[in-house]
């Protein structure tokens, strides 16, 4: 039963996507698995709301891990 609900909330909140806020920021970040070499490249998006751009902004960085 409480597995059900759970699924049942989520079908409802993805049909009523449209009302929900957009996200101002999002941001991604994906790490390689070479242990001789790691890093990890780190990306923000956001919606004009998020920078004090016009059209939004996109940042990228690739950074050297330990």
């Amino acid at each position: 039963k409480g597995r059900s609900a759970v699924l049942e909330t989520i079908r409802r909140q993805q049909r009523q996507r449209e009302r929900l806020p957009k996200p101002s920021l999002r941001e991604y970040v994906l790490r390689n698995t070479d242990e001789e070499s790691p890093c990890q490249l780190c990306v923000r998006f956001g919606e004009k709301d998020a920078f004090d751009e016009d059209e939004g902004g996109l940042m990228i960085a690739l950074m050297k891990t330990k």
